[in-house]
């Protein structure tokens, strides 16, 4: 599963809430919503449902596309292998 959440960037490279404009702060941060989630039982359907899937597709860019799949092929192995997952 993969949550897509949307943000913004102020001039200083900081990640912002796109309705208030307030830098986001990854402590004590109350729980946001999801834009959308993408659902599948393998890296390759989870990229198939990012890319080619009904609804919206938040990839734009293909360096971020690749960094995706390098991410969830990682995140697969480690369900399989019972290994920590962190992410790059």
């Amino acid at each position: 599963m993969a949550e897509h959440y949307t943000n913004g960037i102020d001039a200083r490279g900081l990640a912002t809430d796109p309705e208030t404009g307030e830098v986001l702060s990854c402590r004590d941060a109350g729980p946001r919503s999801p834009l959308a989630i993408y659902r599948g039982r393998s890296a390759k359907e989870l990229g198939i449902a990012l890319t080619e899937g009904e609804g919206s597709h938040p990839i734009s860019c293909l360096d971020h596309a690749l960094y995706l799949g390098r991410e969830l092929q990682k995140a697969e192995a480690a369900l399989e292998s019972g290994a920590d997952y962190v992410q790059d």
